[in-house]
């Protein structure tokens, strides 16, 4: 899914290409993932071996944009006039991803292998739409049923890795 192309010491990363056939996404490599499964969601991610692997987003996924805008200020004029103007607000749109009930080995993997990972896609099943993302948990804990005396799940936190900017 991902080309690493060495020349002269340099390695370029190209991200992949992907499209729709049926209820299968289909990334240039060949690798297909089936999206027919109960969730709106899913992770695509490079595992602690260096291959792809996905994970289902069953539970709710929430949308937060975090904002940060810029401004300048001008002496007080007349009263409908602004003294503060704004001139570019930036977006950086966060999810909260609620997993469904884990088994033991399935927590494992997703404290061992997704919450670590350095290249994690965002993959809206909904509306087909695919980007990349930076998963902003900086622990994970490894949950059993036995510690925990229920079935298990996680709340995943991860901001967009491009912003989208308002002039």
């Amino acid at each position: 899914m991902v080309n690493l192309n060495t020349l002269s010491g340099v390695t370029t990363v190209v991200a992949p290409a992907a499209y729709f056939s049926g209820s299968t996404v289909v990334f240039d490599d060949g690798v297909a993932y089936d999206t027919s499964c109960c969730g709106d969601w899913a992770l695509y991610y490079l595992n602690a071996k260096g291959g792809w692997d996905s994970f289902l987003i069953e539970g709710k996924v929430k949308r937060i944009d975090n904002y940060t805008r810029y401004e300048y200020g001008r002496g007080n004029g007349a009263p409908l006039d602004f003294s503060r103007t704004q001139y570019k607000v930036e977006s950086e749109p966060t999810y909260e991803m609620h997993t469904g009930w884990l088994s033991d080995a399935q927590s494992a993997v997703l404290a061992k292998n997704l919450l670590p990972s350095v290249k994690v896609y965002a993959h809206n099943l909904t509306d087909g739409s695919i980007f990349p993302v930076v998963i902003t948990d900086n622990s994970a804990e490894w949950k059993t049923y036995k510690n925990e005396k229920k079935l298990v799940s996680y709340t995943i936190n991860v901001a967009a890795s491009n912003k989208e900017y308002r002039l």
